[in-house]
């Protein structure tokens, strides 16, 4: 799980694994439905 996480994160952030980035919103709080 923790793998898949991080290639989604790694596309929405062009993170690599040379390059990391901070993260500032919440995974959990980009992962919600429209309707939300």
């Amino acid at each position: 799980l923790k793998k898949l996480e991080r290639c989604m994160v790694g596309f929405l952030w062009a993170d690599t694994e040379v390059n990391r980035h901070i993260h500032q919103i919440a995974w959990n709080s980009l992962c919600k439905p429209k309707a939300e």
